[in-house]
This record gives structure tokens, sequence and C-alpha cells, in this order.
């Protein structure tokens, strides 16, 4: 009888000692979807004109430009919106256990594929308002303006190809990564908008420090 009850106590600390996930992978998902769906729609609204269909920007500004109160509003909470997005799916990620009880994700050909074709999408359909800001930049190269291009479009994709290929830095203490596929093609796709958004600004700042003409 004794034998019994410890073998009951170590299949009973054997199963606490299981790593749980802080945030459950689906849950984390569609709420990471829902917060970045205001951003989605209003992107995809301005870079396809379709303010006839959807007239956002009459609602959201007094002359088509100037953004109203509600507008500016709308704007910083969309690109708020976007890191509280990439935290919450970084927490279904997280995993309440020592690293050598998690089983380490493999990224199969499928999920590479899919993540991947995800992110090109999404590069190119942003690669629009960075190019804009980048060209005046790299015009005094000459030739060797578009090389430049592409490299600084390519150079926004690795820590994004890092993140889906679970190249994710190891925890110390008893919390360690446990990602599922889905988590990690959605934060790099998110990660990804976030450097192109940032980029964006970064570089709009920089020629006008710079003096660059027309700058805006």
């Amino acid at each position: 009888m004794p034998l019994l009850q410890r073998g009951q106590r170590g299949v009973s600390m054997l199963h606490t000692d299981q790593p749980r996930n802080l945030m459950s992978s689906r849950s984390a998902a569609v709420l990471t979807l829902v917060l970045s769906l205001p951003f989605l729609f209003l992107f995809l609204t301005e870079v396809y004109d379709l303010e006839s269909v959807i007239p956002v920007r009459d609602l959201l500004t007094s002359d088509g430009h100037q953004p109203t109160i509600l507008g500016r509003v709308v704007m910083i909470g969309m690109l708020l919106a976007l890191p509280v997005a990439f935290v919450v799916n970084l927490l279904s990620m997280v995993a309440n256990g020592v690293a050598e009880q998690v089983t380490p994700f493999k990224p199969t050909n499928v999920h590479t594929f899919l993540g991947l074709s995800v992110l090109i999408v999404v590069l190119v359909t942003m690669s629009q308002p960075v190019s804009h800001e980048l060209r005046p930049l790299v015009t005094p190269l000459g030739s060797g303006a578009i090389a430049a291009q592409l490299f600084f479009f390519l150079s926004l994709l690795v820590l994004p190809i890092a993140f889906l290929l679970n190249r994710l830095p190891r925890l110390s203490g008893r919390l360690t990564f446990r990602p599922a596929s889905i988590n990690l093609i959605l934060g790099a796709t998110i990660l990804l908008t976030i450097l192109m958004i940032a980029s964006s600004f970064l570089l709009e700042t920089l020629a006008c420090s710079i003096g660059v003409p027309n700058c805006d």
C-alpha cells in the first residue's frame, strides 16, 4: 500500500510539472487577428484606393488629408494595437516549465512555405510607402540605387524569418518557448509589419533632417 501511494504521488507530481503555455495558442491567434484587423482594413483601403466603396477618409479627415480628432485617435489606436497583438501572440508561446521538459518546435516544409509566402506578400504589399521614403536617400547612388533598395527590403526580412523558423532565444528559469505553427506565422507577419511601418517613419525623419527636397 505505501508503495502504491508513492507511485500515485509520483504520477501526480509528473502531471503538475508538465509545462503549460501562459495563454492558449488558439485564443491568442484569434485575439491577434482581431487586434490587427483595423490596421489591415485601413491600409488596404488606402493602398488600393477603395474610397469609392468605403469612404473612410471622409470619416477620419476634414479635407481628405488633415486628420480629425477621431482620425488621430483611430490612427494612434491602430498603430498601438500591432505591438499589443505581437505581445499577446508571444505570450501564447511562453511555457511555464524548464527547457528540458519542452519538445522544441521543428518547422515543417508546409509551415516554412506558408510562412515565407505570407511574409513576401506583406513585404510586396507594404513596399510602396517605404520605397517612397527610401528612394530619395538612395538616388545619389546612381546605378546602385536599385541594389540598395533591394538590400534594404531583404534586411527587413531577417528578423521575421528568424522568428518564423523558431530561432528564438532560450529563456532562463522556469519559462521557455513552446510555439505553435500558427503563432509563429502570425508573429513573424506582425513583426514584419511593425518593421515596415517603423522604417517608413524613420526614413521620412532622416530625409527631412538631411534636407531632402519635398520631404513630407
